[in-house]
């Protein structure tokens, strides 16, 4: 955006500052986002709905107001364990990103597809790819060449990787994305979409804050990114923070700003996970959390 648009945008006149520019940019971002979600929405059933969980006997904390859980396994029978908790009893989202990682590298590399393959199939269960270019991004700032690289490939390694597993795995793809490492890329390349696995058929949208102050930005300016970089075939899922990232009331305030995006945009949507429902990673879950779990129980009972 040159410095003309930006002072149409902000309706003034005369010398314009760089940080001017830099606002107006994400006005029209804003602006842009808001109007093309405003004409794509019909009403339809968004799908979806449940919460990450910690531990297997939260399966049968959640079923009764989820229709889907996400878990991280640490190994296939821990995969299989969780699988075999649920019973079918609601859709599983599975990270798979862990059985193809190589924390020496700081890459994504090739294994072998066939017990994941028939765990996932036979479950009907999403797979889920957290946050894999932040791994990338973390290993190449602790000093491994092989992940600096693949940065610099704009990840093409990665996406290449992935294509190859989602076809053998058979299964439906989502990806969710560091918050920070989309910040990254916009700030390096202010004019370009930012990256996001193609083949995916969900694409999550998170950030953990204010819902109109996260890490600097109004929280639809980063999805109108999200939504820029989105291929016909993909929707959004939305990730509610639900743990002790700020006080209550801004996590409130937060679950709360997600269901009304959920509510208005039903075809750009798929999902709403909230994460998360038990304590982990060092913080501290929705069921810890009295206002908070009332408040995910309630938003996920009412979701249609």
């Amino acid at each position: 955006m040159n410095k003309l648009e930006a002072a149409k945008v902000l309706n003034i006149s005369g010398n314009i500052t760089q940080e001017e520019v830099k606002t107006a940019y994400r006005k029209a971002c804003m602006r842009i986002f808001i109007i093309l979600m405003t004409v794509l929405s019909v009403s339809a059933h968004a799908g979806y709905k449940g919460v990450l969980i910690t531990s297997l006997d939260q399966i049968d904390e959640v079923h009764h107001f989820s229709n889907s859980y996400a878990y991280a396994p640490i190994s296939i029978d821990d995969l299989r364990d969780v699988l075999n908790r649920n019973d079918r009893r609601m859709t599983s989202i599975i990270e798979i990103g862990r059985f193809f990682f190589n924390g020496e590298k700081g890459v994504f590399e090739y294994s072998d597809t066939s017990e994941l393959k028939d765990l996932l199939r036979s479950s009907h269960s999403i797979a889920m790819l957290d946050e894999p270019f932040w791994w990338i991004r973390s290993a190449c700032q602790s000093g491994k060449s092989a992940a600096c690289y693949e940065i610099k490939s704009g990840y093409i390694n990665t996406i290449n990787l992935v294509k190859r597993i989602k076809f053998e795995l058979g299964v439906q793809l989502y990806h969710v994305e560091s918050y920070f490492e989309l910040v990254i890329q916009k700030s390096e390349n202010p004019d370009k979409p930012v990256i996001m696995i193609d083949s995916a058929d969900h694409i999550g949208f998170d950030c953990y804050g204010r819902f109109d102050d996260c890490g600097g930005y109004h929280q639809m300016v980063y999805a109108s990114w999200i939504y820029e970089a989105m291929r016909s075939h993909q929707k959004i899922f939305l990730v509610p923070g639900a743990f002790n990232f700020a006080d209550e009331s801004i996590v409130l305030d937060q679950l709360y700003a997600y269901e009304s995006l959920h509510n208005q945009y039903p075809d750009l949507i798929s999902g709403f996970g909230a994460f998360m429902w038990g304590d982990g990673y060092g913080l501290i879950g929705a069921k810890s959390m009295p206002f908070v779990k009332q408040a995910v129980e309630n938003i996920l009972k009412g979701l249609k």
